[in-house]
Protein backbone atom coordinates (compact mmCIF):
# COMPACT_ATOMS: atom_id res chain seq x y z
CA UNK A 1 0.00 0.00 0.00
CA UNK A 2 1.33 3.40 -0.89
CA UNK A 3 1.87 5.66 2.10
CA UNK A 4 -0.23 8.89 2.01
CA UNK A 5 -0.95 11.72 3.97
CA UNK A 6 -4.65 11.67 5.16
CA UNK A 7 -3.84 13.64 7.84
CA UNK A 8 -7.32 14.90 8.38
CA UNK A 9 -9.32 12.60 6.20
CA UNK A 10 -11.31 9.94 8.14
CA UNK A 11 -11.35 5.85 7.07
CA UNK A 12 -14.53 4.60 7.91
CA UNK A 13 -14.72 1.17 9.10
CA UNK A 14 -17.35 -1.24 9.10
CA UNK A 15 -17.75 -4.68 9.27
CA UNK A 16 -20.28 -7.03 7.24
CA UNK A 17 -21.25 -10.14 8.37
CA UNK A 18 -24.63 -11.30 6.34
CA UNK A 19 -25.56 -7.77 6.71
CA UNK A 20 -28.48 -7.70 3.67
CA UNK A 21 -29.68 -3.97 3.19
CA UNK A 22 -28.87 -2.98 6.51
CA UNK A 23 -25.02 -2.57 5.74
CA UNK A 24 -26.15 -0.86 2.55
CA UNK A 25 -27.95 1.64 4.52
CA UNK A 26 -24.94 1.93 6.70
CA UNK A 27 -22.80 3.06 3.64
CA UNK A 28 -24.85 5.31 1.99
CA UNK A 29 -25.37 7.01 5.20
CA UNK A 30 -21.38 7.63 5.81
CA UNK A 31 -21.46 8.99 2.26
CA UNK A 32 -23.96 11.50 2.72
CA UNK A 33 -21.46 12.98 5.64
CA UNK A 34 -20.80 16.64 4.72
CA UNK A 35 -17.55 18.98 5.63
CA UNK A 36 -15.28 15.62 5.74
CA UNK A 37 -13.60 13.44 3.38
CA UNK A 38 -14.59 10.13 4.17
CA UNK A 39 -12.73 6.72 2.87
CA UNK A 40 -14.90 3.50 3.35
CA UNK A 41 -13.32 0.50 4.72
CA UNK A 42 -15.45 -2.85 4.41
CA UNK A 43 -13.93 -5.64 6.21
CA UNK A 44 -16.32 -8.82 5.47
CA UNK A 45 -16.32 -11.68 7.70
CA UNK A 46 -17.16 -14.78 5.29
CA UNK A 47 -20.53 -13.14 4.06
CA UNK A 48 -22.86 -15.61 2.15
CA UNK A 49 -25.83 -13.78 2.09
CA UNK A 50 -25.05 -12.04 -1.22
CA UNK A 51 -24.37 -8.64 0.22
CA UNK A 52 -20.45 -8.46 -0.09
CA UNK A 53 -21.69 -8.62 -3.79
CA UNK A 54 -24.30 -5.59 -3.74
CA UNK A 55 -21.51 -3.66 -1.24
CA UNK A 56 -19.20 -4.27 -4.34
CA UNK A 57 -21.54 -3.21 -7.26
CA UNK A 58 -22.86 0.27 -5.33
CA UNK A 59 -20.08 1.36 -3.88
CA UNK A 60 -17.18 0.52 -6.25
CA UNK A 61 -15.33 3.25 -4.48
CA UNK A 62 -14.78 1.85 -1.36
CA UNK A 63 -12.20 -0.31 -0.49
CA UNK A 64 -13.42 -3.90 0.41
CA UNK A 65 -11.31 -6.30 2.15
CA UNK A 66 -12.75 -10.03 2.15
CA UNK A 67 -11.48 -12.23 5.38
CA UNK A 68 -13.11 -15.00 3.65
CA UNK A 69 -14.87 -16.46 7.47
CA UNK A 70 -16.04 -14.80 10.28
CA UNK A 71 -12.65 -13.65 12.20
CA UNK A 72 -14.28 -11.85 14.93
CA UNK A 73 -15.36 -8.44 14.90
CA UNK A 74 -12.08 -7.29 16.82
CA UNK A 75 -9.61 -8.79 14.29
CA UNK A 76 -12.02 -7.73 11.89
CA UNK A 77 -11.41 -4.14 12.69
CA UNK A 78 -7.65 -4.88 13.43
CA UNK A 79 -7.36 -5.20 10.20
CA UNK A 80 -8.56 -2.40 8.77
CA UNK A 81 -7.11 -0.13 11.45
CA UNK A 82 -3.71 -1.78 10.10
CA UNK A 83 -4.67 -0.56 6.34
CA UNK A 84 -5.85 2.80 7.57
CA UNK A 85 -2.72 3.54 10.09
CA UNK A 86 -0.59 2.97 6.82
CA UNK A 87 -2.23 4.64 4.51
CA UNK A 88 -2.16 7.48 6.68
CA UNK A 89 -4.91 8.48 8.09
CA UNK A 90 -5.43 10.39 11.49
CA UNK A 91 -8.91 9.52 11.78
CA UNK A 92 -10.34 5.83 12.68
CA UNK A 93 -14.25 5.79 12.29
CA UNK A 94 -15.86 2.57 14.51
CA UNK A 95 -19.68 1.92 12.81
CA UNK A 96 -21.46 -1.02 13.04
CA UNK A 97 -23.69 -2.05 9.97
CA UNK A 98 -26.76 -1.84 11.90
CA UNK A 99 -25.92 2.08 12.68
CA UNK A 100 -27.05 5.51 10.53
CA UNK A 101 -24.52 8.24 11.05
CA UNK A 102 -26.11 12.11 10.58
CA UNK A 103 -24.66 13.82 7.47
CA UNK A 104 -23.01 16.61 10.40
CA UNK A 105 -21.85 13.53 12.57
CA UNK A 106 -18.70 13.00 11.78
CA UNK A 107 -17.31 16.28 11.07
CA UNK A 108 -18.50 17.16 14.62
CA UNK A 109 -16.94 14.52 15.86
CA UNK A 110 -13.49 15.22 14.55
CA UNK A 111 -13.89 18.99 15.61
CA UNK A 112 -14.39 17.63 19.09
CA UNK A 113 -11.14 15.51 19.35
CA UNK A 114 -9.23 18.26 17.70
CA UNK A 115 -10.96 21.02 20.54
CA UNK A 116 -10.22 18.90 23.31
CA UNK A 117 -6.79 18.07 24.85
CA UNK A 118 -5.41 14.58 25.06
CA UNK A 119 -9.16 13.24 23.77
CA UNK A 120 -8.50 9.91 22.10
CA UNK A 121 -12.25 9.11 21.05
CA UNK A 122 -15.26 11.03 20.76
CA UNK A 123 -19.05 9.55 20.71
CA UNK A 124 -22.37 10.95 19.62
CA UNK A 125 -25.52 10.31 20.91
CA UNK A 126 -27.29 7.56 19.32
CA UNK A 127 -31.16 6.85 19.23
CA UNK A 128 -33.32 3.93 19.09
CA UNK A 129 -34.11 3.54 14.93
CA UNK A 130 -37.25 2.21 15.79
CA UNK A 131 -37.90 3.99 19.20
CA UNK A 132 -38.23 7.67 17.68
CA UNK A 133 -36.37 9.99 19.86
CA UNK A 134 -35.58 7.26 22.26
CA UNK A 135 -31.61 7.78 23.44
CA UNK A 136 -30.00 3.97 23.29
CA UNK A 137 -26.85 5.45 24.05
CA UNK A 138 -25.82 9.19 25.76
CA UNK A 139 -22.50 8.09 26.85
CA UNK A 140 -20.51 5.25 28.39
CA UNK A 141 -20.75 5.05 32.32
CA UNK A 142 -19.44 2.32 35.17
CA UNK A 143 -21.61 1.38 37.61
CA UNK A 144 -20.62 0.07 41.38
CA UNK A 145 -20.28 -3.33 40.31
CA UNK A 146 -17.85 -2.67 37.56
CA UNK A 147 -20.00 -3.24 34.90
CA UNK A 148 -20.05 -0.96 31.52
CA UNK A 149 -23.46 0.85 31.27
CA UNK A 150 -25.41 3.52 28.82
CA UNK A 151 -25.92 6.32 30.14
CA UNK A 152 -29.52 6.68 30.16
CA UNK A 153 -31.77 10.20 29.56
CA UNK A 154 -32.72 10.10 33.22
CA UNK A 155 -29.38 10.67 34.12
CA UNK A 156 -28.24 13.06 31.25
CA UNK A 157 -30.65 15.47 30.67
CA UNK A 158 -31.51 14.64 26.84
CA UNK A 159 -31.64 18.42 26.17
CA UNK A 160 -28.23 19.16 27.60
CA UNK A 161 -26.00 19.05 24.36
CA UNK A 162 -22.42 20.18 26.17
CA UNK A 163 -20.01 18.09 25.50
CA UNK A 164 -18.72 16.12 28.67
CA UNK A 165 -15.59 13.66 29.31
CA UNK A 166 -17.14 9.64 29.72
CA UNK A 167 -16.24 6.25 30.76
CA UNK A 168 -16.38 4.30 27.79
CA UNK A 169 -16.76 5.03 24.02
CA UNK A 170 -19.01 1.79 22.83
CA UNK A 171 -17.96 0.65 19.60
CA UNK A 172 -21.38 1.13 17.41
CA UNK A 173 -20.17 4.13 16.79
CA UNK A 174 -17.00 5.90 17.95
CA UNK A 175 -14.42 8.03 16.42
CA UNK A 176 -10.37 6.89 17.52
CA UNK A 177 -7.35 8.75 16.32
CA UNK A 178 -5.09 6.85 15.30
CA UNK A 179 -1.93 7.73 17.92
CA UNK A 180 -3.87 6.13 20.14
CA UNK A 181 -3.11 2.45 18.70
CA UNK A 182 -0.48 3.12 18.61
CA UNK A 183 0.34 3.79 22.23
CA UNK A 184 -1.89 1.39 23.33
CA UNK A 185 -1.99 -1.76 20.72
CA UNK A 186 -5.29 -2.62 18.87
CA UNK A 187 -7.94 -4.22 19.75
CA UNK A 188 -7.48 -7.08 22.03
CA UNK A 189 -8.34 -10.44 19.85
CA UNK A 190 -9.52 -12.59 23.08
CA UNK A 191 -12.44 -11.18 23.17
CA UNK A 192 -13.16 -12.00 19.30
CA UNK A 193 -16.99 -9.95 19.97
CA UNK A 194 -18.84 -8.22 22.57
CA UNK A 195 -16.79 -6.04 25.69
CA UNK A 196 -13.75 -5.67 23.31
CA UNK A 197 -14.84 -1.87 23.45
CA UNK A 198 -15.19 -1.38 26.80
CA UNK A 199 -11.29 -2.92 27.03
CA UNK A 200 -10.14 -0.55 24.42
CA UNK A 201 -11.41 2.78 26.24
CA UNK A 202 -10.35 1.47 29.76
CA UNK A 203 -6.80 0.80 28.30
CA UNK A 204 -6.70 4.50 26.62
CA UNK A 205 -8.11 6.13 29.71
CA UNK A 206 -5.11 4.56 31.62
CA UNK A 207 -2.77 6.25 28.57
CA UNK A 208 -4.00 9.42 29.56
CA UNK A 209 -6.57 9.90 26.93
CA UNK A 210 -10.27 11.14 27.37
CA UNK A 211 -13.12 9.75 26.16
CA UNK A 212 -15.48 12.71 24.70
CA UNK A 213 -19.41 12.53 24.59
CA UNK A 214 -20.75 14.90 21.57
CA UNK A 215 -24.67 14.94 22.21
CA UNK A 216 -24.62 17.27 18.84
CA UNK A 217 -23.48 14.67 16.96
CA UNK A 218 -26.55 11.79 15.88
CA UNK A 219 -26.33 8.59 14.80
CA UNK A 220 -29.16 5.74 14.87
CA UNK A 221 -29.22 2.02 15.84
CA UNK A 222 -31.63 -0.66 14.62
CA UNK A 223 -30.89 -2.84 17.34
CA UNK A 224 -30.94 -5.59 15.31
CA UNK A 225 -27.68 -7.45 16.62
CA UNK A 226 -25.90 -9.20 13.64
CA UNK A 227 -24.34 -11.92 15.69
CA UNK A 228 -28.03 -12.68 17.11
CA UNK A 229 -29.18 -12.83 13.57
CA UNK A 230 -26.07 -14.79 12.29
CA UNK A 231 -26.35 -17.54 15.25
CA UNK A 232 -28.93 -16.98 17.55
CA UNK A 233 -29.46 -15.66 20.71
CA UNK A 234 -26.87 -18.51 22.51
CA UNK A 235 -24.10 -17.30 20.78
CA UNK A 236 -24.49 -13.56 22.08
CA UNK A 237 -24.94 -15.70 25.70
CA UNK A 238 -21.65 -17.31 25.51
CA UNK A 239 -19.25 -14.66 24.11
CA UNK A 240 -21.08 -11.74 26.46
CA UNK A 241 -20.93 -14.24 29.64
CA UNK A 242 -16.88 -15.08 29.31
CA UNK A 243 -16.13 -11.85 28.19
CA UNK A 244 -17.34 -10.17 31.20
CA UNK A 245 -15.32 -12.80 33.11
CA UNK A 246 -12.26 -11.41 31.16
CA UNK A 247 -12.87 -8.08 31.05
CA UNK A 248 -12.69 -7.83 35.06
CA UNK A 249 -9.57 -9.91 35.57
CA UNK A 250 -7.62 -7.32 33.18
CA UNK A 251 -8.69 -4.32 34.66
CA UNK A 252 -10.01 -4.54 38.43
CA UNK A 253 -8.29 -6.07 41.51
CA UNK A 254 -9.02 -7.01 45.27
CA UNK A 255 -12.27 -5.70 46.30
CA UNK A 256 -13.32 -4.02 43.36
CA UNK A 257 -12.66 -7.60 41.49
CA UNK A 258 -14.44 -9.45 43.66
CA UNK A 259 -17.47 -7.41 44.08
CA UNK A 260 -17.64 -7.40 40.37
CA UNK A 261 -17.52 -11.40 40.42
CA UNK A 262 -20.18 -11.70 43.23
CA UNK A 263 -23.17 -9.30 40.89
CA UNK A 264 -21.53 -11.05 38.07
CA UNK A 265 -22.37 -14.60 39.68
CA UNK A 266 -26.04 -13.39 40.34
CA UNK A 267 -26.90 -11.12 37.11
CA UNK A 268 -24.91 -12.84 34.93
CA UNK A 269 -25.26 -15.92 35.58
CA UNK A 270 -27.75 -17.02 38.27
CA UNK A 271 -30.36 -14.96 37.11
CA UNK A 272 -30.33 -15.72 33.17
CA UNK A 273 -29.62 -19.65 34.02
CA UNK A 274 -32.87 -19.11 35.99
CA UNK A 275 -34.72 -17.64 33.05
CA UNK A 276 -33.70 -19.49 30.15
CA UNK A 277 -34.04 -22.69 32.19
CA UNK A 278 -37.47 -21.97 33.11
CA UNK A 279 -38.36 -21.17 28.93
CA UNK A 280 -36.81 -24.31 27.89
CA UNK A 281 -34.15 -22.36 26.08
CA UNK A 282 -31.45 -25.44 26.49
CA UNK A 283 -29.03 -23.97 24.12
CA UNK A 284 -28.88 -20.60 25.66
CA UNK A 285 -27.93 -22.30 29.24
CA UNK A 286 -25.13 -24.24 28.00
CA UNK A 287 -23.74 -21.53 26.59
CA UNK A 288 -23.61 -19.45 29.57
CA UNK A 289 -22.37 -22.65 31.65
CA UNK A 290 -19.47 -22.97 28.80
CA UNK A 291 -18.89 -19.42 28.39
CA UNK A 292 -17.74 -19.25 32.63
CA UNK A 293 -15.95 -22.43 31.54
CA UNK A 294 -14.18 -22.02 28.73
CA UNK A 295 -12.94 -18.53 30.75
CA UNK A 296 -11.45 -20.77 33.69
CA UNK A 297 -9.65 -22.97 30.79
CA UNK A 298 -7.92 -19.87 29.31
CA UNK A 299 -10.05 -20.27 26.00
CA UNK A 300 -10.72 -17.12 23.98
CA UNK A 301 -10.68 -15.65 20.53
CA UNK A 302 -13.63 -17.22 18.73
CA UNK A 303 -13.47 -20.44 20.55
CA UNK A 304 -17.71 -21.12 20.30
CA UNK A 305 -19.26 -21.41 16.89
Amino acid sequence: MTLMNHEKDIACVVTNWNGGRRVLSCLRALGSSQGVAVHVIVVDNGSTDGSLDSVREEFPAAEVIAMGKNVGLAKARNTAVAHALLAGFRYILFVDDDALVGNTTLALLQRAIEDHPRCGLATPRIFDAKGGKKIWYDGGGVNIFGDAIHVTPEESTPDEMANRVIAFATGCCSMIVGEVFEKIGFLDEDFFIYSEDVDFSFRARVAGYSIVHVPVASAWHEQSSSAKENRGKWYRDYYVTRNKLLLYRKHYQGWRLGLARVSFSIRWLLVPLTYTFLRGEWKRSVAIVRGVADYHRGRFGGTYR
